[in-house]
């Protein structure tokens, strides 16, 4: 068990796969929980599958790419919990943009995910600085750590480029915001997912040939893709007390698909 009983954690992201996962992971521990997401009917359904009691688990609507969202978020966990003792950045895995999307459109989501998860960090830090204790952990894109071509699917032309920069910029700001909030008893740390069944990865799966899939397996050490659940697994660790002298990890939960 993981010291999270009564903890108060904010998840954005919380509709999709990893986001949802955490949430879950994060319930079971007894965490009190904000859940952020902009798709409120999504944030309804998440919420009913959570075994916590509706008084212990809030849901948020909100755009978190701009401050005009983060700071009602801010507003509101603290009216309704009192304090925030757990971030959790997961927006960058609540979207599955096609491989083939635009160019355009491509790079205007992924620097909206990662402009919410600076302001998010920039917004709640604070609160997290003056009562000397926080946790924050961020998800990054694979594609920001090592290779994103193995994702591809067979015939689908298109760029990771804005999922790489997406990814890197994560990385890069989880490391600055360690250093600067050390010494006020904040840790901050990333955890970087590899090949994850969502619906994307397995409808990809799916359109590849019997070769494809073998060479992607071939190159996982434990021959198999994960689970959103293991990586929640991380996440929980990193949240918890367990991990009190960790603080500018980068975590890779990618079953030995890649080592650093």
């Amino acid at each position: 068990m993981a010291d999270l009983l009564d903890r108060v954690a904010v998840v954005t992201g919380a509709t999709g796969v990893v986001g949802a996962a955490v949430a879950q992971r994060f319930a079971e521990e007894g965490a009190r929980l904000v859940l952020v997401d902009d798709d409120e009917a999504a944030l309804a359904r998440v919420r009913e599958t959570l075994p916590r009691p509706p008084e212990s688990v809030d849901g948020l609507a909100a755009d978190l790419s701009s401050e005009s969202g983060v700071t009602p978020l801010v507003t509101h966990a603290l009216a309704r919990f009192g304090r925030i003792d757990i971030l959790v950045n997961a927006m960058g895995m609540a979207e599955e943009p096609p491989w083939d999307e635009p160019g355009p459109a491509a790079w205007e989501r992924r620097l909206r995910s990662l402009t919410a998860c600076a302001l998010c960090c920039e917004t709640i830090a604070p609160e997290m600085r003056r009562r000397g204790r926080g946790r924050i952990v961020n998800i990054a894109a694979s594609a920001g750590r090592y290779r994103s071509a193995y994702a591809r699917p067979e015939g689908v032309t298109g760029t990771g480029a804005p999922s790489a920069a997406m990814g890197g910029g994560v990385l890069a700001l989880t490391r600055e915001l360690s250093l600067e909030l050390g010494p006020h008893g904040v840790t901050v740390n990333a955890v970087v997912p590899g090949w994850i069944l969502t619906e994307r990865s397995t409808r990809e799966w799916e359109r590849m040939s019997e070769g494809a899939r073998r060479d992607i397996l071939a190159e996982i050490s434990l021959g198999r893709p994960g689970r959103p659940a293991e990586v929640a697994g991380a996440v929980l660790f990193l949240a918890s007390d367990a991990s009190s002298y960790v603080s500018g990890a980068i975590i890779d939960v990618n079953g030995g698909w890649w080592m650093s």
